[in-house]
């Protein structure tokens, strides 16, 4: 009981803070849910901007970037 008092206490002195409170209760169920489904989008979304794999890399000027170069590619 009194934790059903506290409950009702909240929701009549913050009525903010209790709507963020059960809003975000609701989207962390809806996420957990629909967290395999979720996911997919998220992989469809940035594999499309990645169509070829690539690196970056520092090569030092001693070393020869044609023969790096053809390594890589074998």
């Amino acid at each position: 009981m009194f934790y059903l008092k506290e409950f009702f206490k909240c929701l009549k002195y913050g009525p903010f803070r209790f709507i963020s409170f059960v809003l975000f209760t609701i989207l962390l169920v809806v996420f957990f849910v629909q967290k395999d489904l979720l996911e997919k989008k998220i992989r469809e979304h940035f594999s499309e901007e990645i169509i070829t794999p690539h690196f970056y890399a520092l090569i030092p000027d001693k070393v020869e970037s044609k023969k790096l170069i053809e390594k890589i590619k074998t």
